[in-house]
């Protein structure tokens, strides 16, 4: 109901103040029970875009319009299997103890 009723109403309203007063504003719709569904997916699409380093932890807050945290405006560089992300050399798979007595 709320998704093609009431929300639609909210942001005709907010257009024609944005366009009167000539601020951005924008409805805080995350209290409303009704839509907790819609916080949760985007809640898991910020998640999965601030661990696969797109974002930044402070980025996705704004983009739910959440305060900044101070220290968290650095991309996540994320560690996958086949070694680490920031230096390719590292990590991957364990190397057996001929291997590392060579490698030496």
């Amino acid at each position: 109901m709320y998704q093609e009723t009431v929300l639609p109403l909210v942001r005709k309203v907010i257009n024609g103040l944005e366009r009167y007063f000539g601020y951005d504003l924008a409805a805080v719709l995350e209290d409303l029970s009704p839509l907790q569904p819609e916080l949760e997916d985007k809640a898991k699409y910020y998640s999965t875009l601030v661990n696969g380093g797109i974002l930044t932890p402070n980025e996705a807050r704004e983009a739910l319009r959440l305060e900044k945290i101070d220290g968290h405006d650095d991309i996540r560089i994320p560690a996958n299997v086949a070694g680490s992300a920031g230096n390719p050399s590292e990590g991957g798979k364990p190397q057996d103890e001929e291997e590392e007595e060579n490698n030496e």
